[in-house]
């Protein structure tokens, strides 16, 4: 089972305890829940290495995390209840390194603070109270302090 699944279910589970009853009992979730996966998609010519700090978000694969050119992989995935997740919900800060001839990994992005209108994407599917958003994060050489 995935994280995201996971996710899901236990957003489901928590909002129905309260929703069956008609009614929201002192102590009892009531609120819809909201899950996002993140991705970035390397646009660039280098291989990138991925770094960030999390204020929620659940990493895929540890950090730093490599992505080939022409290449996209997930990052994190985080669920909230009563709202969406936007990666400001989700992250303190996003960082994009190349290695150099040594492997030292030299930055060469950095997002902070997060700024949602940077990533791609939002809700993708999901009723009111149960969003699925995907969010991606597209960086190309242009973005790039190489």
């Amino acid at each position: 089972m995935t994280s995201r699944h996971l996710v899901l279910g236990t957003l489901l589970l928590l909002s129905l305890s309260g929703q069956a009853c008609g009614d929201c009992p002192p102590g009892t979730v009531c609120e819809g829940g909201g899950f996002a996966e993140y991705t970035v998609r390397n646009l660039s010519s280098v291989e990138l290495w991925v770094g960030a700090e999390s204020a929620g978000a659940t990493f895929e694969t540890p950090l730093p995390m490599a992505v080939p050119p022409g290449m996209a992989r997930v990052l994190a995935t985080d669920g909230l209840i009563g709202v969406d997740p936007t990666p400001t919900d989700s992250f303190t800060w996003v960082t994009l390194s190349v290695a150099d001839a040594q492997g030292v990994l030299q930055e060469v992005y950095r997002q902070e603070p997060m700024d949602a209108v940077l990533w791609t994407g939002g809700r993708v599917d999901g009723e009111d109270g149960y969003g699925v958003s995907e969010y991606v994060l597209e960086v190309g050489d242009r973005d790039l302090a190489l």
